[in-house]
């Protein structure tokens, strides 16, 4: 079997809460909340769906083997010539 590749779906993690800023001491008190009646505003990395909360994903695909694979050493570097960044 040629090329031979495992996948790896992971679920990524939730971005930290955002830090209250710090009250200020000569700042008067915070006003309660007030709920308008609105739905919740899903947080970054999320969206809200049919009242489901849905995380973001990241696919992983690695080939491990290749039947077909011929080692041809510099041949990055012969295709593309001015590129900043060089695979390993």
């Amino acid at each position: 079997l040629d090329p031979q590749i495992q996948v790896f779906i992971r679920e990524e993690p939730p971005p930290p809460p955002p830090r209250a800023p710090a009250p200020s001491p000569i700042s008067p008190a915070p006003s309660p909340p007030q709920s308008s009646g609105a739905a919740a505003v899903p947080a970054a990395g999320e969206a809200a769906v049919a009242g489901e909360m849905l995380r973001d994903l990241t696919t992983e695909f690695d080939v491990f083997a290749c039947d077909a694979f011929t080692e041809d050493s510099g041949r990055w570097l012969r295709l593309m010539p001015d590129a900043g960044f060089v695979p390993s």
